[in-house]
């Protein structure tokens, strides 16, 4: 586990992945862009801001905290992250989407410092809440990102019950709130009301923040942590395709590949806003 990072340390780490992630998925023409820009902060908060107990070298550490990555096509951010945390280098993921390449446009087991390897959305906060269940004795926590568009999966309620029902003080889900789908806007698609409400009344302790900005989002996390005897949710509301202007808020960029003349705007986009 690194040392947390100050916010201008980690802020200048965000510019550049942002602009890692672009390159990766104009170059390899695989994966999902607005949520992949939407969820850095969130990502480096966790591995850099001195939140998530994790050894790069040891990726099977026993005692490390477990991410379970459940909106799987975020993987081109979730790995990004890890490599700028060295599991592995970051030349490695030029074989992000190609047959029998490691680097699978969902995330994957066999990646080092990926726990799950996503399926539909909706199961991962299940799987993170076994995980806890199975951890409660021991130090190591259990985070959970999903996506807003995820929270109209039934199994989501089911998991978030159990959660309540056994106490779990050490689950920590996420939601990138960033209110776009692969259809449009969340809203438009299956409105989701109050999240903190719904969360609240399941019997969860629910934390608020804006998710692309670390003076917010790591006292969040850290509120979170503190929690013993309830599962405790983060609620990031974030910006789709955050750092682009061009792409902000825009459905369209949800699983879209730049063209030729969209990528050179969207650097454009990103120096200027250095």
């Amino acid at each position: 586990m690194q040392r947390a990072q100050a916010v201008p340390k980690l802020e200048r780490l965000t510019r550049k992945l942002q602009r890692q992630v672009l390159d990766l998925i104009y170059q390899t023409k695989v994966g999902h862009l607005a949520g992949s820009l939407s969820s850095l902060e969130i990502l480096v908060s966790l591995y850099f801001g001195g939140i998530l107990r994790y050894r790069a070298r040891e990726p099977q550490w026993p005692e490390r905290d477990r991410l379970i990555v459940s909106a799987g096509h975020l993987a081109p951010a979730v790995y990004s992250v890890l490599a700028a945390a060295r599991f592995f280098p970051h030349k490695q993921l030029v074989g992000l989407g190609r047959l029998r390449s490691r680097f699978s446009t969902h995330v994957l087991r066999r990646v080092p410092g990926v726990e799950y390897s996503s399926g539909l959305l909706g199961q991962g906060l299940g799987v993170a809440v076994g995980l806890a269940l199975t951890l409660q004795e021991t130090h190591s926590r259990v985070f959970c990102l999903m996506t807003d568009g995820e929270q109209q999966e039934g199994a989501v309620w089911e998991a978030a019950m159990a959660a309540a029902k056994y106490r779990l003080g050490n689950l920590v889900a996420i939601i990138d709130a960033n209110q776009i789908q692969i259809d449009g806007l969340v809203d438009k698609i299956m409105p989701l009301e109050n999240l903190r409400l719904k969360y609240e009344a399941f019997g969860w302790r629910v934390f608020e923040a804006e998710g692309n900005d670390f003076r917010r989002l790591i006292p969040a996390f850290s509120q979170a942590l503190e929690s013993r005897h309830q599962p405790a949710l983060v609620l990031a509301r974030t910006v789709a395709g955050n750092g682009f202007a061009s792409m902000e808020n825009n459905p369209y960029w949800h699983s879209h590949i730049p063209t030729q003349s969209e990528y050179r705007q969207a650097i454009s986009d990103w120096e200027q806003a250095i």
